[in-house]
């Protein structure tokens, strides 16, 4: 729920001058021209010194109608007098939000009371729905800027603190990774996270392209199956997909990561044998990351010149 409720009600509150009601002094031949009027079937009852006293139906003024030994005096029953069968819930203008949602799940407008229970208009349920589907759509529209924000401040972090990350975030990451589009739906795509540091050590020692393990607490192997995926053209672009994904998931996490090439494969094949890889998985790339030690500005450096429209 957004915003604070008082806010909410001076939103959503139609006043009491724009209200059709009705006072306790009418009588029921004047409520229903008042009603028939305004095309209402229900509307809020009031005393003479304006505050609610509760909801009078068409359903009250038939039912005193049926009750009567003689329908000639009926229309000059005062409406004080009519049996009502049920009031709307009233709601003051500074109760918890809480009451508002929950009062309109069984009603379809709320009077809305001030301090001294003087009624100062209605919120009816349309009234807010409406207001709440307006909500979302802007919220929605905060999530699209957020993650369009998060795609142009994503940078490349070279430098991490030694801090642990907890395995649920670090499964956060893997899952971007795994949601990545495939070819046909084929899914060859699997991750590896090399957390120890050993094992990180060993990986540095294969080769320098690996180096910046030594800095990272963390790093992720992306692997294509070749069997699953025999196209090679595909299997590279899923797995490139897996890995932006988790790069981006990173930055949001507010973590840091970088990507590593595995262009080599001579050098890639000497480090999945090092993780007992099966020789069916192809390596892709890498990303070491970890709790961020630097910040870097946005990237805007990006070249509208490189834009092209229905043609070259």
């Amino acid at each position: 729920v957004m915003g604070d409720f008082s806010m909410n009600i001076i939103l959503l509150l139609t006043p009491k001058k724009q209200v059709t009601t009705v006072e306790e002094e009418m009588t029921v031949s004047e409520a229903l021209q008042v009603m028939n009027v305004s095309r209402y079937t229900s509307v809020p009852l009031l005393n003479s010194q304006g505050q609610y006293v509760g909801t009078i139906t068409e359903g009250d003024l038939l039912m005193s109608l049926l009750s009567q030994p003689s329908t000639k005096t009926w229309g000059k029953l005062p409406l004080k007098e009519i049996k009502r069968v049920r009031d709307n819930v009233p709601v003051k203008v500074n109760a918890p939000i809480d009451n508002i949602f929950i009062t309109l799940i069984n009603q379809n407008f709320i009077p809305i009371l001030d301090d001294r229970d003087v009624f100062i208009g209605i919120v009816k349920r349309s009234d807010l729905i409406n207001y709440y589907l307006e909500q979302y759509k802007e919220s929605k529209k905060d999530d699209a800027t957020t993650i369009l924000n998060n795609i142009k401040s994503r940078r490349s972090i070279r430098n991490w603190k030694d801090d642990e990350i907890d395995r649920s975030i670090i499964n956060e990451i893997i899952m971007a990774g795994l949601v990545a589009p495939s070819a046909m739906n084929r899914k060859p795509v699997h991750i590896m996270l090399v957390s120890r540091d050993e094992v990180r050590e060993e990986i540095v020692n294969c080769h320098r392209r690996f180096r910046l393990l030594e800095k990272a607490p963390y790093a992720l192997f992306v692997y294509g199956d070749t069997v699953a995926e025999p196209n090679e053209l595909h299997l590279n672009n899923n797995c490139s997909a897996a890995i932006q994904n988790m790069l981006l998931a990173i930055s949001a996490l507010g973590l840091g990561g970088v990507w590593i090439g595995a262009g080599d494969e001579a050098v890639s094949r000497e480090v999945s044998d090092l993780l007992n890889v099966p020789q069916v998985m192809k390596l892709y790339g890498a990303i070491a990351f970890g709790a961020k030690n630097e910040e870097k500005e946005p990237n805007e450096t990006f070249d509208l010149g490189k834009v092209h429209y229905e043609g070259w």
